[in-house]
């Protein structure tokens, strides 16, 4: 996680994040033990373009689709190269790694286009390239081809691993809601987790709240949950359903867990949790992810049940 937490119900202990450089390091429990989790800027950053004023940060490894899908799910798309300055600054701030960016062919008629819509008339090719070496090569990649071709591009086999260069144009939103929470039986809506107050900038103190829509006195505990990702829990993709594991119907968990943060709910299924983002410059742009996840007893029984609600992206502001 990236901020200290507090107000934890049931005793839960403030969490602390220390920044080292360019890396910041939390320690949390996973469930399976105590580890030490890293946060790596070049990995969590968003950075904006002085050439264009749009906003750009990396996929993890995936394949060409899945670089794509992940863009979507940030609310971009692969990267539009179109120009040479924005070209250099790309590498210059990305590079020296095979990334991929937002052109293809997998119409295999030679004509490439950028997944964005944009005009395909930039280009940046290493020499003798594209070679279609092999009828597979329908991607497009910046090259890493020490003492060849540093930054230009080649086309690849999607299903090959790289790094995706996504870009943005609108400004990543503060705070972004994931996903749909489940219903239940007595509610009056979806089990919601939302923000209420404060902007998640460095030195300030944001307020969430969630609400399970319900009046149920014998609710027995509240959890908000912590990740870093939003793509895979484990080696499961997410959202993975949890009604196969006993929650309720249309019951998801959007986001990996890294630690929790045990919550008081009152008798109509609300609890509220405040968040003090540490004064670190080195935050700004980093993301991490909230969930809401209630254990409650059935009012008219002795069954307990497993709720869980939407998962809230969080950007840290300057």
């Amino acid at each position: 996680m990236v901020a200290d937490t507090f107000r934890g119900a049931l005793g839960s202990q403030p969490r602390q994040l220390h920044v080292i450089g360019d890396r910041a390091a939390v320690v949390a429990d996973d469930g399976q033990g105590t580890h030490l989790f890293m946060l790596d800027r070049t990995e969590l950053d968003w950075r904006r373009s002085p050439t264009n004023g749009n906003y750009y940060r990396l996929t993890d490894p995936l394949t060409w689709f899945d670089a794509k899908h992940q863009a979507r799910n940030w609310g971009g798309h692969l990267v539009a190269v179109g120009d040479q300055a924005e070209s250099d600054w790309l590498w210059a701030t990305f590079g020296p790694l095979d990334l991929w960016i937002g052109l293809e062919d997998h119409d295999r008629n030679g004509v490439f286009e950028w997944v964005s819509g944009e005009p395909f008339q930039f280009t940046n090719w290493c020499p003798g390239e594209p070679n279609h070496a092999s009828p597979n090569e329908t991607a497009v990649h910046m090259a890493n081809y020490p003492g060849f071709c540093l930054g230009g591009w080649n086309d690849q086999d999607p299903l090959d691993q790289y790094r995706g260069i996504v870009e943005r144009t609108a400004a990543p939103d503060a705070v972004e809601s994931l996903g749909i929470g489940c219903s239940i039986a007595y509610a009056n809506g979806l089990c919601t987790l939302v923000h209420v107050s404060g902007r998640p900038a460095l030195g300030h103190q944001t307020e969430f709240e969630l609400d399970l829509n319900a009046w149920l006195p014998s609710i027995s505990d509240g959890i908000i949950v912590l990740g870093l990702d939003c793509q895979a829990y484990g080696t499961l993709p997410l959202p993975l359903s949890l009604e196969p594991f006993g929650w309720g119907e249309n019951c998801r968990l959007y986001i990996d867990i890294v630690d929790a943060i045990p919550i008081a709910l009152d008798a109509w299924g609300r609890g509220g949790f405040d968040m003090a983002i540490p004064a670190f410059q080195a935050l700004v742009g980093n993301q991490f992810f909230l969930q809401g996840l209630v254990l409650w007893a059935d009012p008219y029984s002795s069954i307990s049940h497993r709720t869980s609600s939407n998962a809230l992206r969080v950007t840290i502001q300057p």
